[in-house]
Protein backbone atom coordinates (compact mmCIF):
# COMPACT_ATOMS: atom_id res chain seq x y z
CA UNK A 1 0.00 0.00 0.00
CA UNK A 2 1.14 3.52 -0.73
CA UNK A 3 1.47 6.49 1.48
CA UNK A 4 -0.98 9.55 0.98
CA UNK A 5 0.98 11.65 -1.25
CA UNK A 6 1.76 15.66 0.20
CA UNK A 7 0.51 17.81 -1.82
CA UNK A 8 1.24 21.70 -1.94
CA UNK A 9 -1.34 24.10 -2.49
CA UNK A 10 -1.17 25.91 -5.80
CA UNK A 11 -0.88 29.41 -4.00
CA UNK A 12 1.73 28.15 -2.40
CA UNK A 13 3.55 26.67 -5.60
CA UNK A 14 2.83 29.78 -7.46
CA UNK A 15 4.41 31.97 -4.42
CA UNK A 16 7.79 29.89 -4.64
CA UNK A 17 8.06 29.82 -7.96
CA UNK A 18 7.09 33.69 -8.25
CA UNK A 19 9.99 34.35 -5.69
CA UNK A 20 12.30 32.10 -8.11
CA UNK A 21 11.19 34.36 -10.91
CA UNK A 22 11.75 37.62 -9.12
CA UNK A 23 15.14 36.42 -8.18
CA UNK A 24 15.97 35.45 -11.57
CA UNK A 25 14.35 38.31 -13.74
CA UNK A 26 16.91 40.71 -11.91
CA UNK A 27 19.66 38.42 -13.89
CA UNK A 28 20.72 40.34 -17.40
CA UNK A 29 19.86 37.93 -20.40
CA UNK A 30 17.11 35.32 -18.66
CA UNK A 31 13.58 35.86 -18.58
CA UNK A 32 10.87 33.85 -17.24
CA UNK A 33 7.38 32.44 -18.03
CA UNK A 34 5.35 30.35 -15.75
CA UNK A 35 3.70 27.22 -17.40
CA UNK A 36 1.13 24.72 -16.73
CA UNK A 37 2.11 20.42 -16.30
CA UNK A 38 0.22 17.92 -15.31
CA UNK A 39 -2.43 20.93 -13.65
CA UNK A 40 1.13 21.97 -11.36
CA UNK A 41 2.30 25.59 -12.09
CA UNK A 42 5.92 25.46 -13.12
CA UNK A 43 9.02 27.99 -14.60
CA UNK A 44 10.74 27.91 -17.43
CA UNK A 45 13.61 30.13 -17.37
CA UNK A 46 14.79 31.10 -20.98
CA UNK A 47 18.19 32.80 -21.60
CA UNK A 48 17.11 35.82 -24.24
CA UNK A 49 20.62 34.99 -26.29
CA UNK A 50 20.02 31.29 -26.47
CA UNK A 51 16.02 30.15 -25.53
CA UNK A 52 17.07 26.26 -27.26
CA UNK A 53 19.28 25.74 -23.51
CA UNK A 54 15.72 27.39 -21.93
CA UNK A 55 14.72 24.80 -18.60
CA UNK A 56 11.27 24.18 -16.66
CA UNK A 57 11.79 24.11 -12.82
CA UNK A 58 9.53 22.62 -10.62
CA UNK A 59 9.09 21.90 -7.07
CA UNK A 60 8.71 18.47 -5.43
CA UNK A 61 8.50 17.49 -1.70
CA UNK A 62 11.99 15.37 -0.70
CA UNK A 63 12.86 14.08 2.74
CA UNK A 64 10.70 16.43 4.46
CA UNK A 65 11.56 19.46 2.35
CA UNK A 66 10.27 21.46 -0.87
CA UNK A 67 12.84 21.24 -3.58
CA UNK A 68 13.43 23.41 -6.85
CA UNK A 69 13.90 20.77 -9.39
CA UNK A 70 14.55 20.91 -13.05
CA UNK A 71 11.78 19.19 -14.04
CA UNK A 72 13.03 17.09 -17.16
CA UNK A 73 16.32 15.81 -15.58
CA UNK A 74 14.58 15.24 -11.94
CA UNK A 75 18.17 17.03 -10.67
CA UNK A 76 17.62 19.05 -7.43
CA UNK A 77 18.55 22.44 -7.48
CA UNK A 78 18.22 23.88 -4.18
CA UNK A 79 15.37 23.61 -1.02
CA UNK A 80 12.66 26.02 -1.82
CA UNK A 81 12.88 27.93 1.37
CA UNK A 82 16.74 29.17 -0.27
CA UNK A 83 15.06 31.37 -3.06
CA UNK A 84 18.00 33.22 -3.32
CA UNK A 85 20.73 30.20 -3.59
CA UNK A 86 18.63 28.40 -6.07
CA UNK A 87 18.29 31.30 -8.23
CA UNK A 88 22.59 32.17 -7.82
CA UNK A 89 22.84 28.14 -8.80
CA UNK A 90 20.21 28.56 -12.12
CA UNK A 91 21.91 31.64 -12.74
CA UNK A 92 25.63 30.44 -12.67
CA UNK A 93 24.59 26.77 -14.49
CA UNK A 94 23.16 28.77 -17.02
CA UNK A 95 26.12 31.05 -17.57
CA UNK A 96 28.92 28.40 -17.30
CA UNK A 97 27.08 25.84 -19.74
CA UNK A 98 28.91 24.26 -22.24
CA UNK A 99 27.16 22.44 -25.68
CA UNK A 100 29.09 19.61 -24.75
CA UNK A 101 27.21 19.28 -21.17
CA UNK A 102 24.02 19.99 -23.13
CA UNK A 103 22.59 16.31 -21.51
CA UNK A 104 23.40 17.60 -18.42
CA UNK A 105 20.87 20.30 -19.12
CA UNK A 106 17.82 18.75 -19.96
CA UNK A 107 17.97 19.69 -23.84
CA UNK A 108 19.22 19.72 -26.99
CA UNK A 109 21.04 22.13 -29.17
CA UNK A 110 18.42 21.94 -31.50
CA UNK A 111 15.74 22.38 -29.13
CA UNK A 112 13.71 25.72 -28.79
CA UNK A 113 11.82 24.40 -25.72
CA UNK A 114 12.06 21.31 -23.52
CA UNK A 115 9.96 18.51 -24.85
CA UNK A 116 7.38 17.15 -22.47
CA UNK A 117 6.00 14.49 -24.61
CA UNK A 118 6.61 10.67 -22.84
CA UNK A 119 7.77 12.02 -19.98
CA UNK A 120 6.33 11.82 -16.49
CA UNK A 121 6.09 14.49 -14.52
CA UNK A 122 5.10 14.05 -10.89
CA UNK A 123 4.78 17.79 -9.13
CA UNK A 124 3.10 16.81 -6.19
Amino acid sequence: MRAPETVIPQSERVALLGGLARELDRAPGLITAFTVINSYVALDVVPVKAPEWAVTIGLVYFRGVWWFVYLRSGKAIRPANGVSAAAHQIRTQMEGKQRHDLDDFEVSAQATRPSRRGQRHDLR
